[in-house]
């Protein structure tokens, strides 16, 4: 849950020019469709949004949404509808869209909505037993219990969601370091990686935590971190600092530790003298990098090899190429239990981050799937639980129903000609202009966008248009 990852669409003239204008080129604009419209796809794609998915009994991941209008926040009870019943139940309610959760049946119309029928399906039980339901459905995320986006808050923070609870979590309480997005797959809060002990047997798969620094231009350190009682720890990719430290991280210490920073012809160099500092300890921290490599061998199965050290670059080629094998072995001989391979780690607090293919690591023998089960966590070794794989089928259909929009816009640009692109591309800026100043009003008086303030949006437009293309009464 995040800003849009859409492609940025203007450029400066000049970096002396105090005014600068946006220019944006009819690719960028179909780029940004295209980009829109994939995000929908994949949360969308896989849903069917004509028919209620009652019938279907408890899904294994859906997109779904809670209706305050009919179920307020301040109620004890919550209640979850799906992407159909949103549309055809609820259309013009107060929504709040919950991404996807994994098995849940829609409650539209059952004795939660106080005899409101489904129009869909009004035939339903008075309960789904088996729906779980967390503070997401009152509308509030994160340990904070605060609403996204929240009005009071001036800080612009990512969130990202626990794969266990399903909660949403911003980033700076998630109390640890956040490795890179194309770093790691799946988040588990603090919290609940706290109550599946089972995974310290497994956090040498777990993507080590990286430093965070006070660098406030997004540069990069690549060191090892070394923690007070304990080795340090394999240097890390280079990692952009994009969030504060809560706690006074490594990387200040280590500043401290030798001297305050100076200034040089009135050019901070903090950034330099932390560089100074690090490559000056490097081959301290090296000699120490082959006994940690050499501990982290107690920590995997047998079946690596004496040389091998499973880092998150290569935990999905091992599976690939039967390294790792744990879904063949014999869950019926107890011996085969992986876990007896393993040791268990101890950990720091906070969130675990955990690469591709993680859950294929799992153990499946007997023992440990009774151990998932009774900690309610039995997904965890089903692959297409994961939000990815729903992702993908969603991406997947809609491919198979034809060309994208961008497909069809870059086609119909072709056929214009340079004129007709420039007429195109400033009618697209008008239109813009006008719907950024049209929804400015909504969210001034707080009010809610309906399908009919839309619609009465283009229609003006439309008026608009008419009156430029009308030839003036003096026209001669």
């Amino acid at each position: 849950m995040g800003d849009s990852n859409l492609p940025s669409s203007s450029m400066s003239k000049g970096e002396n020019d105090d005014n600068e204008e946006s220019i944006v080129t009819m690719v960028d604009v179909l780029k940004a469709e295209e980009i829109m419209e994939e995000n929908a796809d994949a949360v969308l794609g896989p849903g069917d949004d004509k028919n209620c998915t009652y019938n279907e009994g408890y899904l294994k991941r859906q997109a779904l949404y809670s209706c305050l209008t009919c179920h307020p926040a301040d109620k004890s009870e919550s209640a979850g509808i799906c992407l159909a019943c949103s549309y055809h139940c609820h259309g013009d309610h107060d929504l709040v869209e919950l991404y996807t959760k994994r098995n849940f049946r829609c409650d539209c119309g059952n004795s939660l909505f106080m005899g409101k029928k489904c129009t869909l399906d009004p035939v339903k039980s008075e309960t789904n037993e088996s729906n779980s339901y967390n503070q997401n459905f009152r509308g509030v995320y994160c340990s904070c219990q605060r609403p996204y986006p929240d009005p009071e808050d001036p800080e612009e923070d990512e969130m990202i969601q626990c794969i266990v609870c399903e909660d949403w979590f911003h980033i700076r309480h998630l109390d640890s370091s956040v490795p890179k997005e194309d770093e790691y797959s799946e988040m588990i809060c603090g919290p609940c990686t706290d109550k599946l002990p089972f995974l310290q047997y497994y956090l040498g798969h777990a993507v080590s935590k990286i430093i965070k620094t006070e660098d406030k231009n997004e540069r990069s350190v690549n060191i090892s971190v070394v923690e007070e009682d304990g080795p340090a720890t394999s240097p890390q990719k280079q990692v952009p600092n994009k969030i504060s430290p809560t706690k006074e991280s490594p990387a200040k210490k280590i500043n401290e530790t030798n001297g305050p920073v100076v200034q040089e012809n009135g050019t901070c160099t903090e950034v330099e003298h932390l560089k100074e500092t690090i490559e000056s300890s490097e081959e301290t921290l090296m000699k120490k990098e082959k006994q940690v490599l050499e501990d982290a061998k107690d920590n995997v199965p047998e079946t690596f090899s004496s040389e091998e050290k499973p880092e998150l670059s290569n935990v999905t080629e091992e599976v690939d190429r039967g390294v790792l094998t744990p879904k063949e072995t014999d869950v019926n001989k107890e011996s085969e239990c992986l876990v007896k391979k393993l040791k268990m780690l101890p950990r720091e607090t906070g969130a675990t981050f955990w690469p591709e293919g993680f859950r294929k690591l799992l153990c499946t023998c007997n023992l440990c799937l009774e151990t998932y089960k009774s900690h309610n966590v039995s997904f965890l070794t089903d692959e297409e639980d994961t939000v990815r794989s729903y992702e993908d089928k969603g991406k997947l259909r809609k491919r198979e129903a034809g060309p994208t929009q961008y497909e069809r816009g870059m086609e119909a640009l072709s056929s214009l000609d340079r004129v007709q692109q420039m007429e195109a591309i400033l009618g697209y800026n008008e239109m813009k202009t006008h719907l950024s100043e049209y929804l400015a009003k909504f969210v001034e008086n707080k009010k809610v966008v309906r399908e009919e303030d839309i619609k009465e949006f283009f229609s003006g437009m439309q008026a608009r248009k008419r009156q430029k293309l009308d030839i003036p009464y003096t026209c001669r």
